[in-house]
């Protein structure tokens, strides 16, 4: 009977040492679960906003809710898309600025975690920025900077170590304009059919014109 009741003794012990250590591994792994899923919420919203903000970006404004978010078209923006120019550069910092203030809207509220309340920011901190670089390959980069209380901070601090947690999302998108290119093009050859010199050029042309029709038409 002492020795059974030694067992029990032990037994009791070692699953007081065990279950804490079980509880907090299972801690851990929720934490960990939840920051990669926040960090994925993060980078996919970082990728589709770069990816509508470079297809709409050469408009004259950005509506964002029925535009850029769903990446269609409506008509009341029909008359914004320009017919032939898209050189509006006096409005890129304003789309910026309204892009940012969007994205950083949209990630207050996104996933199981909420923006820790620091460096003064009641509403969340929470830092955004878009960039659009002009050149031979025209791009669009999206930058997220979201801070968290992490989970159990309480155990952390009591630690010794940092309660803060940032999640950050990056993505680039190149901007194609193939419209521009094509109207522009077409404006040019409009322009020049309206001079002297096309009709002198055409006149000229006349002859192999009319033999390249007979060899057609046969």
């Amino acid at each position: 009977m002492q020795n059974k009741k030694h067992c029990r003794g032990s037994s009791t012990i070692e699953i007081a040492i065990i279950m804490p250590i079980v509880f907090a591994l299972i801690l851990a792994s929720v934490m960990l679960f939840l920051i990669l899923y926040q960090k994925a919420l993060i980078q996919n919203v970082a990728e589709n906003m770069a990816e509508s903000l470079s297809r709409h970006w050469n408009y004259k404004s950005l509506t964002f809710k029925e535009e850029v978010e769903n990446g269609v078209y409506t008509k009341n923006t029909y008359s914004e898309r320009e017919v032939y120019w898209d050189l509006k550069f006096w409005t890129y910092g304003r789309k910026k600025a309204d892009a940012e203030k969007y994205i950083k809207e949209k990630v207050m509220y996104l996933g199981p975690l909420k923006p820790a309340r620091t460096n003064g920011r009641p509403d969340g901190h929470v830092d955004v920025s878009v960039n659009y670089k002009y050149g031979l390959i025209t791009t669009v980069t999206v930058n997220i900077a979201a801070h968290y209380k992490v989970p159990g901070s309480g155990l952390l601090k009591l630690a010794g170590l940092d309660d803060l947690l940032i999640i950050r999302g990056e993505a680039q998108a190149q901007v194609y304009n193939a419209k521009n290119m094509i109207n522009t093009t077409d404006y040019v050859i409009q322009l020049i059919r309206n001079t002297k010199a096309y009709d002198m050029f055409m006149e000229k042309i006349k002859p192999v014109k009319d033999a390249l029709n007979k060899i057609i038409g046969k």
